[in-house]
């Protein structure tokens, strides 16, 4: 905020008189709160005085006042070159400068303000809100400080000190300043803060009572989508989707909920309607890969006949031959479903997919699959061989293994790989949770 100066020193050249006389009327009209009056002596005299001082400082300020920034600015300017020891017009200059965003003029003439003038809380405060655009958190933190101690119980100061705190990795002096804003101050902005510096305590419960408040406070895209991400961290499905469903109905169009409520099912092993988000997802955003991606993994998880949701999937997969992942879960998909139909496309896609990344274990146990899909277990076993190398904990691999093996009438090998299945049997509910996290790892870098 800039700066209303009531009195000022004799700068510049000698005033006439007369002229004099209209500019005491001027500053008079002025503080009286008749700008109008003000500025049209006010510009008359700053044609003829474009180095006094308390003309162009005041004319500034009118301008500065309307939000006429641009005309502002240059007089600003001149007034503080007309006295640079003026801690006023040094933080009107710099409060003009910030809200210009001109970030390092800003920065330098608040310091110049500060230094001046330490004990003003409002020129400390915008020096903090500088110093914050700036990326320099922990400066700006302790500007917030000195603002804070001129005025305690100010709770935007508050909350600016306790973001810079947080943005400098503070997080126990976020929450300690936090919680001196009184309840009927605290906003949903506060309680977002109060919620991701209780989060990187650790502290889930208070997290998320934060959270909720800011949602109830405003329940915006933006806080709704903090709280399912809050449950989602601690994989609470069941409340998630009722949150993402309420979300949902007061903002129906937002692609992160959407999201949101596809990883909420699909973690809570709702694998149907996950798949009936992501491909909805996936319809609007043709070209977007983690939505592919998530619905081939609901997709392979549902172990049924094909549906019009994962069909989406493989004309994705079609038309993005280089997404090696998504081919992958698109043939996998095809297996799952045992569409014999499909099964030249399936191979296809796994055979690129491997030639793009050739340690790919699942391509090389789908492909051992496929090949035992078609009977050609000789050839399953190369495959399997191969994947069993990239992934040896894999006990699906060796059940594949013991069973191709048995069809080839090698009953030795094939007890050898049942034995591996059953040592490593964990393993695909190991791979499922694996899944899942990479699922909530998603909606976490969207927050």
């Amino acid at each position: 905020m800039l700066a209303v100066l009531l009195s000022f020193s004799v700068q510049g050249r000698q005033i006439a008189p007369a002229d004099q006389t209209r500019l005491q009327y001027a500053l008079t009209a002025y503080t009286a709160g008749k700008v109008e009056e003000a500025e049209n002596t006010l510009r008359d005299l700053a044609e003829r005085y474009p180095d006094k001082f308390e003309v162009v400082e005041t004319l500034g300020l009118i301008y500065a006042g309307r939000g006429e920034l641009d005309r502002a600015l240059p007089l600003l300017e001149a007034g503080y070159r007309a006295n640079q020891a003026s801690p006023e017009a040094a933080a009107n200059l710099g409060a003009a400068y910030l809200k210009l965003s001109r970030v390092e003029k800003a920065v330098t003439t608040l310091h110049r303000a500060v230094s001046l003038d330490p004990k003003n809380g409002q020129t400390q405060s915008s020096y903090g809100q500088a110093l914050m655009m700036a990326k320099r958190p922990q400066e700006a933190a302790r500007a917030f400080g000195a603002a804070n101690a001129r005025d305690p119980d100010n709770a935007d100061t508050l909350y600016n000190w306790a973001l810079a705190e947080f943005d400098s990795g503070e997080t126990r002096q976020t929450s300690a300043i936090l919680a001196r804003i009184p309840s009927n101050s605290r906003s949903a902005q506060v309680e977002s803060l109060c919620g991701d510096a209780e989060e990187s305590q650790g502290h889930f419960d208070r997290a998320l009572a934060c959270f909720h408040s800011a949602s109830q406070l405003e329940p915006s895209e933006a806080n709704l989508s903090a709280l399912g991400i809050e449950l989602l961290r601690h994989w609470s499905f069941d409340a998630a989707i009722k949150v993402y469903e309420y979300s949902l109905t007061k903002h129906p169009a937002s692609s992160r909920l959407q999201t949101g409520l596809g990883i909420a099912l699909y973690g809570n092993g709702g694998y149907e309607k996950a798949a009936h988000v992501f491909s909805g997802l996936l319809v609007s955003f043709p070209d977007e890969a983690s939505y592919a991606k998530f619905l081939g993994q609901a997709c392979v998880a549902l172990k049924v006949e094909s549906r019009a949701d994962c069909a989406v999937l493989l004309s994705y997969a079609q038309q993005h031959p280089t997404d090696a992942v998504v081919g992958r879960l698109a043939a996998a998909t095809i297996l799952e479903q045992h569409d014999s139909a499909q099964f030249d496309l399936a191979r296809r896609m796994l055979e690129r997919a491997i030639a793009q990344d050739p340690r790919s274990a699942d391509g090389f146990y789908r492909l051992g699959v496929l090949d035992q899909e078609q009977g050609k277990w000789s050839d399953s076993v190369t495959r399997l061989q191969r994947a069993a190398a990239l992934w040896p904990g894999s006990s699906k691999t060796h059940l594949r293994l013991a069973v191709a093996y048995y069809h080839l009438g090698q009953k030795e090998q094939a007890h050898q790989e049942a034995m591996l299945q059953k040592q490593y049997r964990q393993s695909e509910d190991a791979d499922m949770e694996a899944k899942r996290k990479e699922l909530t790892t998603f909606i976490l870098q969207m927050h």
